[in-house]
C-alpha cells in the first residue's frame, strides 16, 4: 500500500470489502488504467469482515444465475492458482425441503431454475442423509444436491483479490476516508476529496456497502440503502465429532437455517422472522468491522432450528455470536451502474447477502459496461435509475428492507404482497377504491385495486395464500373473473393512476424521442404511438406509450415499476441536447381507464366531445372536459376493447370517476383491478416489460417488428436489429394453452417439447373467456412446429402437464373490438 494518494486517476472505487475489489480487479484486469481503490479502514473490513462467505449457483432469477455462474468459475480459477491460499472451499451442498410445504416451494422454484438452464435434480431423503449424516430426517422429503457451490473465506478472498487488483496496476489506500465529491458545472465527477489530499478523476464508483447512502450524499444522489443485523454463531468441534473441511454447507428453509463447517466445528446461521435494522440515519464512519452486541433472544429461532435439524449440535460449545449488520435494498438486489444525474458516479452496492455470490459476476459486468457502454447480462433489476424519490422515506425503505430479509428463506408464494410500510403511495382515488372492497395489492410502493370485494370493507393484501389456499385456485378468482367478463361484456373502470407519466418538451423534444424510439414519432398532432426503446444489442430497455400533443410537447406513458428507469434513459440520452425539458410527472396526474364494449356510451354522458371512429379515432390522443374538468384522453387498452385512458389533474380525479360511476350504472359498470387486467391482456398476446421482453429481449423474437421503423435514418439498437435479420430460426415469442384443471402456472415454470427442455413461460395465468391457462415463452421452430397436443409440456410442482402452441393472439386476432 503506497503512503501517498495519487493527484489524479481516471476511477476511483471507494471501498475495499469484496465488491470493491472486485470491481477494481475486473476493471484494471479489461485494460483501464489509473484505478485507484479508497478504504476509510482496512481490506475486508465493514460487512465483508464477518461474512459467512456462502456461494451458491441455485436461483430462479436468469441474471442472478448468471452471475454467480461466472463468480464460481472465478474462484476455482483461483483455486487451481493458489489453492486454499484464495479462500475458496468447493464443497458442495444441500439444500433441503423440511416439510411437505417447502418441497413445493422447492419444486417450484426448481422448476423455473431449469427454465432458465440449471440442471437440477430432486433427490429423496436418504440421499440427503448420506450427505450429511448428522442430521435428522424428520419432516424431510427431499431436496438438491449441488456439487459446484461452496464457501469462501472473507478475508482471504477479499485480500486475494485485492492483491489480484495490484497485479493489474490498481493502487489500494487503507485509513482514507472520503469526506467529499466535487462535481463540474455540468454535474460531471471532478474529484474525490479525502483525509489525505484531492484526487482528480472522471469516474467514481461507490463500494461502500452500508456506509453507501453516506457517499451517495455527497454527490447529491440518494441511495435507499439500509443496515440490517445479521448473526452466526461458531461452535467449537464436538469431543466425539470433527465436522471434516470438505463437508457439503446445509441449507434447511423450513427451520430458517443454514450451516457450514469451521475450524473443525460449525457456523450456524439463518433468517430470522423478525430481523432489526441498524443507524438507519448513517452508519457511523468510525464503524469498521467491529462486532455489534449479540441479541440472543433474535437469535434463539435459528439455533432452536438447527438443534431441531442437527441433534447432536446441542452438545456443542458456543464460542461466539457475531452480530453485524449488512447494507440492504428495499428489494434485496444490489444498487449497480452508472448515474444518469450525475454523470461519472457509479453504484455498486446493497450486494447484502448476495456478496460473495454476486461479486465476481458484477465487477466483471460494471467493468464491461464502463468500458463498452453496455452490458452483457440483464441488469435491469439492479439499475440505480430504478429508485425513486419516494424511497427518500426512512420508515419505509428500512420496512421494506426487513422484510425481504424475512423471506430470503421463508417461503413467498407467488401471489402474496408484501405488507410492511404500507400503505405508502396512494392514488387520488383510494378512498373510493377502499369504500369498493379493494383488495390492494403493491407496485413500487403505489397501492393498487387487484381486485374488488363489493360489500365488504377495502383491505391490503399480503401472505394470503399462506393464510388460505397455498398453491390451488386462489380463493378471490371468482371476483377476478366477474372483473374480466364485465370488461369482455360491458364496461368496466379502473385506476391506473400508478402509471408513469413523463412530459417531454421543447425545441429538442422531438429529436430526442426519434433517437431513443425504435417507432416512428414524427406522426401527426393527436397521435398516440406504442413504441419500444432500444439497446444498442436491439434489447428492449422500456415499452411505452406516447401521446402527441402539440408540435413540441409530448406524454409519455409506462409502467408503474419502470418509470424513473425511463427517465434515467432520457436524461441519459439528452446530453447536448439543451432544449429539452423532462419531467416526471405521475404524481400530478391521475389515471382513470373505461374499457369495454359499452365505455362508450358511458362515456358519452360525461363529455361534449364526439367519440366516435371519425372524430377520435383507435391509438389517438384528445384534449377534452370530462365532468368539466380537462383531461387528455388517449384512445387505448390494455384489454383488447374499446376504451379510453383518461390523464387528469390528481386534484380533478375524483370528480371524473364519480360521474363516470353515475354514468355507468345503467350498464352495470363496475370497477375492476389488476388481476382482471393481467387475464385479458394473457388472452390478446399482450407482453408485460420486465417479464415477457427484457433488455435481453429483442423486438424481432418478441414479435413486435410493427414498432419498429428501419427507415428512419438513426435510433437506438438499429444497427443491431439489422444484423440479427429474420428470427425465424431463434427462440421466439409464443402462446401456449393447456386446459388441464389441474395446473395452476404463475411465470417461470419449465416447458418441455417431446421430452426435451425448449424453454420457460415468462408469464402465466388463466383466461376466463377461452376457459384455459396461458403461457408466454420463447420457443424454438422446432417445438412451435411441433408443439401440438400433448407434445409440449408445462412443469408445475413436480408434475407435467400437457400444453399446445396456439396463436399469439387467442381473442379478437383481427383486432376489431378497439376500433368498434
Amino acid at each position: 500500500m503506497s503512503e501517498s494518494l495519487p493527484g489524479q486517476a481516471r476511477v476511483v472505487v471507494i471501498g475495499a470489502g469484496v465488491t470493491g475489489c472486485s470491481m477494481a480487479y475486473h476493471l484494471a484486469k479489461e485494460g483501464v488504467k489509473d484505478v485507484v481503490v479508497l478504504e476509510k479502514h482496512g481490506i475486508a473490513s465493514g460487512a465483508t469482515q464477518h461474512a459467512a462467505g456462502l456461494v451458491t449457483v441455485y436461483n430462479t432469477a436468469m441474471d442472478i444465475v448468471q452471475l454467480r455462474v461466472y463468480s464460481i468459475e472465478m474462484y476455482n480459477a483461483f483455486y487451481r492458482e493458489a489453492g486454499d491460499a484464495c479462500g475458496w472451499n468447493p464443497t458442495g451442498s444441500i439444500r433441503i425441503a423440511g416439510s411437505e410445504d417447502h418441497d413445493k416451494f422447492l419444486r417450484y422454484g426448481m422448476s423455473k431454475a431449469r427454465g432458465i438452464g440449471l440442471e437440477l435434480e430432486f433427490l429423496d431423503a436418504k440421499s440427503m442423509g448420506r450427505h450429511w449424516p448428522e442430521m435428522s430426517l424428520e419432516g424431510v422429503t427431499g431436496g438438491l444436491y449441488l456439487p459446484q457451490d461452496g464457501w469462501v473465506h472473507p478475508q482471504k478472498m477479499t485480500r486475494f483479490l485485492a492483491n489480484k487488483a495490484k497485479e493489474h496496476g490498481t493502487s489500494i489506500h487503507t485509513d482514507v476516508l472520503v469526506t467529499g465529491i466535487e462535481r463540474g458545472t455540468g454535474n460531471e465527477i471532478k474529484a474525490v476529496e479525502t483525509s489525505r489530499g484531492r484526487i482528480e478523476c472522471e469516474a467514481v464508483i461507490n463500494a461502500a456497502g452500508m456506509w453507501s447512502a453516506r457517499v451517495a450524499a455527497m454527490a447529491g444522489l440518494h441511495m435507499p440503502i439500509v443496515p440490517v443485523c445479521h448473526q452466526h454463531v461458531l461452535t467449537a468441534p464436538l469431543e466425539t465429532h470433527r465436522f471434516p473441511s470438505d463437508k457439503p454447507v446445509l441449507r434447511d428453509p423450513h427451520n430458517l437455517i443454514y450451516i457450514r463447517e469451521h475450524e473443525g466445528g460449525v457456523l450456524i446461521g439463518g433468517f430470522e422472522l423478525n430481523p432489526v435494522s441498524w443507524q438507519e440515519n448513517g452508519v457511523p464512519w468510525s464503524h469498521g468491522d467491529r462486532q455489534l452486541d449479540p441479541d440472543w433472544p433474535l437469535f434463539k429461532s435459528i439455533l432452536d432450528g438447527a438443534h431441531v435439524r442437527v441433534p447432536l449440535l446441542k452438545q456443542a460449545e458456543v464460542r461466539d455470536l457475531v452480530n453485524h449488520p449488512d447494507g440492504m435494498t428495499p428489494n434485496f438486489l444490489p444498487c449497480v451502474g452508472p448515474s444518469p444525474e450525475v454523470p461519472g458516479f457509479w453504484g455498486a452496492s446493497g450486494l447484502s447477502f448476495n456478496g460473495f455470490g454476486m461479486a465476481g459476476g458484477l465487477g466483471n459486468e460494471v467493468a464491461r459496461w464502463f468500458i463498452e457502454g453496455q452490458t452483457r447480462i440483464d441488469l435491469t433489476n439492479y439499475d440505480i435509475r430504478r429508485f425513486g424519490a419516494h424511497y427518500r422515506k426512512l420508515d419505509y425503505v428500512s420496512a421494506r428492507a426487513r422484510e425481504v430479509y424475512k423471506y430470503y428463506y421463508y417461503p413467498k408464494l407467488p401471489l402474496d404482497e408484501f405488507e410492511w410500510g404500507r400503505p405508502y403511495r396512494k392514488s387520488p382515488l383510494h378512498e373510493r377504491l377502499q369504500a369498493n372492497g379493494a383488495v390492494f395489492g403493491e407496485k413500487n410502493a403505489f397501492e393498487r385495486a387487484n381486485c374488488f370485494d363489493r360489500g365488504k370493507p377495502g383491505r391490503l393484501a399480503g401472505a394470503d395464500q399462506s393464510q388460505g389456499y397455498r398453491w390451488g385456485r386462489p380463493s378471490d378468482d371468482h371476483l377476478v373473473e366477474a372483473e374480466h367478463h364485465a370488461i369482455r361484456q360491458g364496461v368496466g373502470i379502473l385506476d391506473m393512476s400508478s402509471f408513469g407519466k413523463i412530459d417531454v418538451s421543447g425545441p429538442d423534444a422531438l429529436a430526442l424521442l426519434q433517437k431513443v424510439a425504435a417507432n416512428e414519432i414524427d406522426q401527426p398532432v393527436g397521435k398516440l404511438i406504442y413504441t419500444l426503446f432500444l439497446n444498442e444489442r436491439g434489447g428492449i430497455e422500456g415499452d411505452l406509450t406516447i401521446a402527441r400533443i402539440a408540435e413540441d410537447e409530448f406524454r409519455l406513458v409506462t409502467g408503474t415499476s419502470t418509470v424513473t428507469i425511463i427517465t434515467g434513459w432520457l436524461h441519459y440520452h439528452s446530453t447536448g441536447m439543451a432544449q429539452v425539458n423532462i419531467a416526471e410527472v405521475t404524481e400530478d396526474h391521475g389515471c382513470i381507464s373505461v374499457w369495454g364494449p359499452r365505455s362508450r356510451s358511458v362515456l358519452s354522458q360525461v363529455t361534449g366531445a364526439s367519440l366516435d371512429n371519425d372524430s377520435f379515432p383507435y391509438l389517438s390522443c384528445r384534449k377534452i372536459d370530462v365532468a368539466a374538468r380537462p383531461v387528455l384522453a388517449n384512445r387505448v387498452s390494455f384489454a383488447g376493447e374499446l376504451g379510453w385512458e383518461l390523464y387528469s389533474s390528481k386534484r380533478d380525479a375524483l370528480a371524473v370517476w364519480d360521474a363516470l360511476i353515475d354514468a355507468g350504472r345503467d350498464h352495470e359498470i363496475i370497477p375492476c383491478g389488476y388481476r382482471a387486467i393481467d387475464s385479458l391482456r394473457l388472452e390478446k398476446g399482450f407482453l408485460n416489460w420486465g417479464v415477457d421482453i427484457t433488455p435481453n429481449d429483442n423486438p424481432i423474437d418478441a414479435g413486435l417488428e410493427f414498432t419498429v421503423k428501419q427507415r428512419k435514418p438513426v435510433f437506438n439498437g438499429k444497427e443491431a436489429l439489422r444484423k440479427l435479420g429474420p428470427g425465424d430460426s431463434r427462440k421466439r415469442m409464443t402462446t401456449l394453452i393447456s386446459e388441464d384443471p389441474g395446473l395452476r402456472a404463475y411465470g417461470g415454470e419449465a416447458v418441455y417439447c417431446q421430452g426435451k427442455l425448449v424453454g420457460r413461460l415468462r408469464s402465466a395465468g388463466y383466461g376466463y373467456t377461452i376457459g384455459a391457462t396461458i403461457g408466454l415463452a420463447y420457443l424454438p421452430a422446432e417445438a412451435r412446429a411441433n408443439g401440438s397436443g400433448s407434445d409440449c409440456e408445462i412443469e408445475s410442482l413436480g408434475k407435467r402437464y400437457p400444453a399446445k402452441v396456439a396463436p399469439s393472439c387467442l381473442y379478437d386476432p383481427k383486432a376489431l373490438k378497439p376500433r368498434m
